[in-house]
C-alpha cells in the first residue's frame, strides 16, 4: 500500500460512537455490579450465593444475553437495578 510507505503523509486517529453498543455495555456492567458479591444462582435468578455449589451452579452470566432494542421488550425485567429480578414475564390475571 503506497500510503503506508509515505513518511510525508499524515494520519489522524478518530473514534466512532455506537450508542446501542454503549447502552449494551453499560447494562452488562450494571448487571455484573449487582452480582459482584453473590455471583451464583440456583436457576431461578432469585436465590444467590457467593460461591458455586451443587445448589448454586449457575454464574450470573450463564445463558444471559444482553441486547438493546428501540422499544423495551421486557419492561418487567429490572435486571440492571434489582439483583433478584426475574427474567420470567409476570402471569396475566385470568379474565
Amino acid at each position: 500500500m503506497e500510503e503506508c510507505s509515505d513518511p510525508e503523509r499524515s494520519w489522524y486517529p478518530y473514534r466512532r460512537i455506537c450508542y446501542a453498543a454503549m447502552e449494551r455495555a453499560a447494562a452488562q456492567d450494571a448487571y455484573a455490579d449487582l452480582h459482584e458479591k453473590a455471583a451464583f444462582h440456583d436457576g431461578t435468578f432469585q436465590s444467590w450465593n457467593e460461591k458455586r455449589s451443587p445448589e448454586f451452579p449457575y454464574h450470573h452470566s450463564h445463558g444471559v444475553g444482553i441486547g438493546v432494542a428501540p422499544i423495551d421488550p421486557t419492561p418487567w425485567d429490572a435486571f440492571t437495578t434489582e439483583r433478584d429480578a426475574s427474567p420470567q414475564a409476570p402471569e396475566k390475571p385470568a379474565t
